[in-house]
């Protein structure tokens, strides 16, 4: 790093550092010299703990208790991470737009308040872009408007991220990083998913002909984006382009076709499926099951609830086409991601393995 730069983070609080791409940016930030400390706000500090960081008991929707900790931590940069899981099956509207409308609005009230907090990196999705399928999408497609029918969580997103990128002033600069799917050691979503698909032994049925290409990030690549957006808000010669209030699409950068990504879970969790061996149920009489399930869900819970599996959103997320171009951030950041997913899917696995302390069918 030139020496200009050195400690130009100095210290950085991750809010939902306990969470599991929050785990990946705390190392990130502790193995990088140009952070002097890591301090994480979360709502329970039990888990993914690491040495030399401070962790506080925080629930960012409580504006003073906020405000008391921010002030005493004196940060120069916050990065924040916290949201309820999309797929939360506990979750009403209401928590997704307490945590991801007001939490951010009360994290970006302190932020504007407290001198030393010059910059605000925040975790968005690469689904607050309206509409589907998303091809090759650009940071200059719109996002959802809060009148549109679709999920709760994806719209809490959305006004997030208009009102971070919204925030940028001459005391505050705010960037958004959009992220789709994102896998590696410690992830508490996408693989449990694909290991519950696996242990049903379910790894022979794919819907749709698989010519839907997807794109994902490895945890590691979305923690180095972050740590790259925070050092050019706080030193923009580091950038070659505007960054405060942008936003940056940030994924591997190395598109695979649906259900191909799918199997290199299942391959890494021991599934031998031969290809040749794959029932393949056409994507038309998929979201025909769909719809039918979602039809009786409806009737016998009166809409309060929707399927957890064989549902209209997961089906047409089996089917489309999700890719995502990250140009902008390669040019303005600086961001190279680095591709190992078979490696990582493998360490993984060992890490679910471990954490499960060796049961749960395997």
């Amino acid at each position: 790093m030139d020496s200009h730069s050195d400690h130009v983070l100095g210290t950085v609080v991750v809010v939902g550092g306990c969470g599991f791409l929050g785990f990946h940016i705390v190392r990130a930030l502790s193995q990088d010299p140009a952070c002097t400390s890591v301090v994480v706000l979360s709502r329970q500090p039990t888990k993914n703990l690491q040495d030399g960081v401070k962790y506080y008991s925080c629930d960012i929707t409580d504006l003073d208790k906020t405000q008391t900790l921010l002030n005493e931590i004196q940060p120069r940069a916050i990065m924040h991470t916290a949201s309820p899981m999309a797929i939360d099956p506990t979750a009403k509207v209401h928590h997704f737009y307490s945590t991801n409308v007001k939490g951010t609005e009360n994290l970006l009230i302190c932020a504007a308040e407290i001198p030393s907090i010059k910059a605000f990196v925040y975790t968005s999705t690469v689904n607050v872009v309206a509409g589907s399928p998303h091809v090759n999408v650009s940071e200059q497609q719109p996002l959802w408007e809060q009148t549109s029918k679709t999920i709760p969580y994806w719209l809490s997103k959305a006004a997030a991220d208009k009102l971070v990128r919204a925030s940028t002033s001459e005391q505050l600069a705010t960037v958004t990083l959009r992220l789709p799917v994102t896998y590696g050691e410690r992830d508490n979503q996408y693989i449990p998913a694909q290991l519950a698909v696996y242990r049903k032994k379910q790894t022979g049925v794919q819907l749709g002909d698989n010519k839907n290409l997807t794109d994902q990030v490895y945890a590691g690549n979305a923690a180095t984006a972050h740590v790259l957006a925070a050092k050019a808000l706080l030193n923009p010669t580091l950038a070659r382009g505007p960054v405060a209030g942008e936003a940056f699409n940030i994924t591997d950068g190395a598109p695979i076709f649906f259900w191909d990504f799918c199997r290199v879970v299942w391959r890494a969790a021991g599934d031998t499926t031969e290809l040749k061996d794959v029932k393949v149920i056409p994507a038309w009489l998929a979201l025909q099951m769909a719809n039918v399930t979602e039809g009786l869900n409806w009737i016998t819970t009166f809409g309060s609830k929707r399927p957890k599996a064989l549902n209209r959103l997961t089906v047409e997320f089996c089917l489309r086409t999700y890719t995502y171009d990250i140009s902008k951030a390669r040019r303005v950041l600086g961001y190279e991601p680095e591709v190992h997913r078979e490696a990582v899917m493998k360490k993984a696995i060992e890490w679910e393995k471990t954490r499960e302390g060796g049961v749960g069918g395997w």
